[in-house]
């Protein structure tokens, strides 16, 4: 007997339709009740429907990190004998610039020490200009003393010097070597004038006070040496010269 032509259209719907029906039986038996890692609040009238919450869990204690094979403190005594950590922070004051609002932006310690009252702003000549001329008081050269450089064309000023942080050490291998540290620290400038209190000395794109440092070690025979120190720098500069 000869099948009929649309028995193969039968015979896939019906695999279709037992297809459909096992996979609604594997999506309800996935929908079962199984413990779960989240508790369920009651309903309150104030809160109306319910609230998952997370379930208490115990954190694993980490081991301690061990000591640095280099003393911090042998670390603060290498950095603080570098000539480049024991020059300090300058800042210069104009004794006469062109009276032009972008001439003046350059030099922050005119605001500053006017402010003060540690120099005096008058209007005058300069190479055909009008110009600002700023000439140091009395209680400018008392306040600033020793601090003070005074020079035919400015007023040098020493704002402030590097400190050292205690305590923001921390200490790493160099990759895949033993022969090899390196020393993360921070430090600050500590202002040495009331000048150096009023300018901004923190950190680039930051409002923190502490700079970045790094100083690296080589182990050489039973003990270390410094190899390399590296101090941030936040590329503001105090000293800027006016050229006409």
């Amino acid at each position: 007997m000869t099948e009929p032509t649309h028995a193969p259209a039968r015979r896939a719907r019906a695999r279709w339709r037992v297809a459909t029906v096992l996979a609604i039986a594997m999506i309800a038996a996935s929908c079962r009740e199984r413990p779960a890692r989240y508790q369920v609040e009651p309903e309150q009238e104030d809160r109306p429907g319910p609230r998952i919450v997370t379930v208490p869990y115990t954190v694993a204690k980490l081991e301690p990190r061990p000591a640095s094979p280099v003393d911090f403190t042998v670390v603060r005594r290498d950095v603080e004998v570098l000539a480049r950590w024991r020059t300090p922070r300058m800042g210069a004051c104009p004794r006469h610039i062109i009276d032009r609002i972008e001439e003046r932006r350059l030099y922050q310690l005119i605001d500053v020490m006017e402010g003060l009252e540690y120099v005096t702003v008058s209007d005058g000549q300069l190479l055909g200009n009008y110009a600002k001329v700023m000439e140091l008081t009395p209680l400018g050269r008392q306040a600033l003393g020793p601090q003070l450089r005074e020079e035919a064309e400015r007023y040098v000023v020493t704002l402030a010097e590097r400190e050292y942080v205690a305590g923001s050490e921390r200490w790493a291998w160099a990759p895949n070597r033993k022969d090899r540290l390196s020393v993360d620290f921070e430090w600050r400038w500590r202002p040495l004038n009331e000048v150096g209190a009023r300018l901004t000395m923190t950190a680039p794109y930051s409002t923190r006070e502490e700079h970045p440092a790094r100083a690296w070690y080589q182990r050489d025979g039973d003990g270390w040496r410094v190899d390399d120190v590296w101090i941030s720098d936040d590329a503001r500069d105090y000293m800027w010269k006016v050229t006409h």
